[in-house]
């Protein structure tokens, strides 16, 4: 106590007028309650940002009683009033302050909820939009896979006369009616192959497509692709030929699908090569660490740049408009081997050169799994 009483006198006697110590204090004062964040006034920390404003007051209060500590407060006007006024200046100052960012925030709020009722309602307008394409596709699908029978049938009864004319003309020595007959086969069967091409696509949409696993020997298949590969790689003077040095005797999945993604693959290399070459090579492999039946179609076309092979297996998609136009087609070839590919629970892979030719190769398990391929 008696140390504490020394340094008063020594203070008391260096400071011999209250303003060199008020004016300080007051700035001080003020700096504090200016400074305490008005977001301290909000929520949980409420309680803490008043404590500290009064804390504030009762120094400055506290300062400015010692600064008059040696006049009458009562006599001193000037103190008396900064004393009275200046911690309600502070706290005026300070809750317009917390006022103003109380408006912000709140008009920040206002805009976030208007921006998610936007967001709800175009999300809402979106899932809308979507359900009625999908329900028009469905529609359609279902529309195409019931007209199946409708559409064959007439088209088997031309194809049939066209064979039964044919033979009477041969008969006859009809040879130039012979020629437009075979005209009006071919016609036909092409378009019934545009039209199965179409109906399996829409199948698949429809969910109607559906897999039969059997044994398949892989030589009767073999046979049967030369004889559909015949007549299409002779049309432009190619040669095809089978390569089954490594390939496995038989395997179970769909005979029907792997012929037809064989097919469709012969018949696409036979389309856009000319002159060439086209190779089929059957042979073991693996597909995600199980044994696999790869087929591997070879050609030295016209090959495919980068983009192209990007989207070629995307339905009614061809290199580009002139292809369509020159080669024909509906460019549902190979999107149907793709989805039969992943029926039979397997994978197609592209390689291709730009003027060189293409390798497509399917990758097939050697035991379907029913379980694991996804099936529709």
């Amino acid at each position: 106590m008696a140390t504490a009483g020394a340094a008063l006198n020594v203070v008391t006697g260096v400071i011999t007028n209250p303003t060199d110590i008020a004016l300080p204090i007051l700035i001080s004062s003020m700096a504090i309650l200016l400074l305490v964040p008005p977001t301290l006034f909000m929520g949980q920390k409420m309680t803490r940002g008043w404590l500290a404003t009064l804390t504030a007051m009762f120094y400055a209060g506290l300062g400015l009683r010692f600064a008059f500590r040696g006049n009458d407060i009562a006599e001193s006007t000037e103190g008396l009033v900064v004393m009275l006024i200046a911690p309600v200046i502070c706290l005026l100052i300070q809750w317009l302050l917390t006022r103003r960012l109380l408006g912000q925030i709140e008009a920040a709020l206002a805009d976030s909820e208007r921006l998610r009722a936007n967001l709800e309602k175009q999300n809402r307008e979106l899932d809308r939009s979507r359900e009625l394409a999908e329900q028009a596709n469905r529609s359609k699908s279902i529309f195409l896979a019931n007209m199946s029978h409708e559409l064959r049938t007439p088209l088997n009864a031309v194809i049939g006369y066209s064979e039964l004319l044919a033979e009477d003309a041969e008969d006859a020595g009809h040879d130039q009616m012979l020629a437009d007959i075979h005209k009006i086969e071919g016609a036909g069967k092409q378009l019934l192959s545009l039209i199965n091409d179409v109906l399996d696509m829409a199948k698949i949409e429809a969910g109607h497509s559906t897999i039969h696993i059997e044994r398949v020997q892989l030589s009767s298949l073999v046979a049967e692709l030369e004889l559909v590969a015949g007549p299409l790689v002779s049309k432009k003077h190619n040669t095809f030929s089978v390569e089954l040095d490594d390939a496995p005797e038989h395997m179970h999945t769909d005979w029907t699908k792997l012929r037809q993604v064989l097919s469709n693959l012969i018949s696409n290399a036979a389309k856009f090569t000319e002159d060439g070459v086209i190779t089929l090579r059957i042979g073991h492999g693996e597909l995600d660490d199980e044994p696999a039946a790869t087929f591997a179609l070879e050609d030295t076309g016209m090959g495919m740049d980068e983009a192209t092979q990007g989207r070629v297996f995307a339905p009614f998609v061809q290199a580009d408009e002139s292809t369509t136009r020159t080669h024909g087609g509906t460019g549902l070839g190979l999107s149907l081997v793709a989805q039969f590919t992943e029926l039979l629970g397997g994978r197609v892979e592209l390689a291709s050169t730009l003027g060189e030719g293409s390798t497509f190769t399917v990758k097939l398990p050697l035991v379907h799994d029913e379980s694991a391929a996804p099936t529709t």
